[in-house]
């Protein structure tokens, strides 16, 4: 997806809840330690769920 608009996108971040996992484009993989549910975006996602 970064490849595709390098003008406007810096880069990908993807996580995994089932996993716990996360990886970016620029091939950095989460740790043992990452805990997704921790991350500020995780917990505003959260809240935009519950005013849907």
């Amino acid at each position: 997806m970064a490849g595709l608009d390098t003008e406007n996108i810096q880069g990908v971040f993807t996580a995994d809840l089932d996993s716990n996992a996360s990886i970016t484009s620029a091939g950095g993989i989460s740790g043992d330690d990452y805990d997704c549910t921790t991350r500020t975006w995780y917990s505003s996602v959260r809240r935009q769920e519950k005013l849907c």
